[in-house]
């Protein structure tokens, strides 16, 4: 996010130009337009997937993120694969990457121009952390939440697990704020200060949920994006302050769970577990929303981020474990699924090994070489 200030002749007076604070509507002299926006930060891929050659420079229409008109490669090497796309504008810098790994992948990038990122994981099948040169961890990303970063110049590393992972990213001119009132950028306060400090030390922002109605934006952002129109340099700028505004929503949101309603993750563990008493299987999560103050949505949040499960994996958790005394009874699996009412036999055997990773039976042998059978 550097500042880059222009000043030109403008009917015989200086006119001095913080790139990115623009209304939609301002009139700018379009001779000599400014240029794009400088890359700040350069992530190393090669010499994991090998240099950029001509027939590995494709687009693919079936991805679920395009960034229309962006330097776009892909890369295969074994199992391994990265789709990356860069679209440089004169006001923002976006990035899009999708990596398939078969194996845990530490990424080096080099911070050229101390800057603030956002960096969204849209997909993934656990974490991502960024860390220093000195192995310390500045943050820890989980899917589909989001955060920014004010990053000085430096060596950092990425550390990305297997699996599909999607990150989209994005650094713009600090202008860009100042077009934005300050209660929509409250959160970044913190990271503006250190930029405009030039601060040694990194800043990061309160994480924060990029879910479905984030996904689908960003989708749009990127199919509209049109290279080299001054409209879509302002069109470009317009969707990032939005970005901005709905990421402070998703942390208001957040905080007034926590703030406004004084429900404890385990008032919400007792609820479910008395439901599933009452119900079993049949016991809706739903049913929470409309006996607490709060939505099943802000629910799941709260009770996550306290207990590390969502609301149904509890209760998938809480009926299976309702299950074992059961089973060392000997009861047999068709009445331990009328009793906690599962439709069939099929759904009991395959949640029991989704929760404990056995079958019934090497749970019943597990059990007994541990002398727990009587």
């Amino acid at each position: 996010m550097h500042t880059n200030v222009y000043k030109k002749p403008l009917n015989g007076k200086n006119l001095q130009l913080n790139v990115g604070f623009m209304k939609l509507g301002d009139d700018f002299p379009t001779q000599n337009p400014m240029p794009t926006m400088k890359k700040s930060a350069y992530i190393d891929v090669d010499k994991i997937f090998g240099s950029v050659s001509a027939d590995k420079r494709q687009k693919n229409s079936g991805r679920t993120i395009m960034l229309n008109e962006a330097a776009t490669t892909y890369r295969k090497v074994g199992e391994q694969s990265i789709f990356e796309q860069e679209y440089k504008g004169r006001y923002g810098y976006l990035h899009h990457v999708e990596l398939v790994l078969s194996q845990p992948l530490v990424l080096d990038i080099n911070v050229k121009i101390s800057d603030l990122f956002a960096v969204y994981l849209l997909q993934g099948k656990s974490r991502i952390k960024l860390k220093g040169k000195s192995n310390q961890t500045y943050f820890k990303l989980y899917p589909r939440n989001a955060v920014y970063a004010y990053l000085p110049i430096g060596n950092y590393k990425l550390h990305i697990n297997p699996g599909t992972t999607q990150i989209f990213g994005f650094y713009f001119d600090v202008g860009c704020l100042d077009g934005l009132p300050e209660k929509d950028t409250y959160f970044l306060e913190e990271l503006r200060i250190a930029h405009k400090t030039k601060s040694p030390l990194p800043a990061i922002s309160e994480s924060f949920q990029a879910g479905s109605i984030t996904t689908a934006f960003i989708q749009q952002l990127g199919r509209d994006l049109t290279k080299g129109k001054w409209d879509s340099q302002v069109y470009v700028l317009s969707q990032l302050q939005f970005l901005i505004r709905l990421s402070k929503e998703k942390i208001d949101k957040k905080k007034s769970i926590h703030r406004q309603h004084a429900i404890s993750a385990e008032t919400i563990m007792k609820m479910i577990e008395n439901g599933v008493d009452a119900k079993g299987m049949e016991f809706s999560i739903e049913s929470l929303g409309r006996d607490l103050p709060l939505s099943t949505q802000q629910l799941n949040i709260l009770f996550k981020s306290k207990k590390g499960l969502t609301l149904t994996a509890y209760k998938k958790h809480y009926l299976i474990k309702k299950s074992y005394p059961l089973l060392i009874q000997k009861t047999s699996v068709l009445k331990i699924c009328e009793l906690l009412s599962f439709r069939d036999d099929r759904t009991f055997y395959r949640l029991f090994k989704w929760v404990t990773g056995m079958s019934t039976r090497e749970y019943l042998q597990k059990i007994q070489s541990e002398g727990n059978f009587d």
